[in-house]
């Protein structure tokens, strides 16, 4: 129930209590969010490293190729 004294709104206890837990719920989900958002960053951060290493590891593959085939042209 809302009683209006000398211009101020007050809530009953219930009113008062179900504003906190909705206060507590949005909270909750913006931490929720936050988390998410952190779990994907560090995710994306490990996708491109794991991308870094493969280019990498294509690279020398194809530098010991080139410098095999080119060793086997030239004896």
């Amino acid at each position: 129930m809302v009683r209006i004294e000398g211009g101020v709104y007050r809530f009953g206890r219930s009113q008062t209590e179900e504003k906190r837990l909705k206060v507590k719920i949005a909270e909750m989900a913006i931490q929720e969010v936050q988390l998410r958002i952190k779990a994907l960053s560090e995710d994306m951060r490990r996708t491109e490293e794991l991308h870094r290493l493969r280019l990498v590891r294509t690279a020398a593959a194809a530098s010991r190729q080139t410098t095999f085939e080119w060793s086997s042209e030239n004896p």
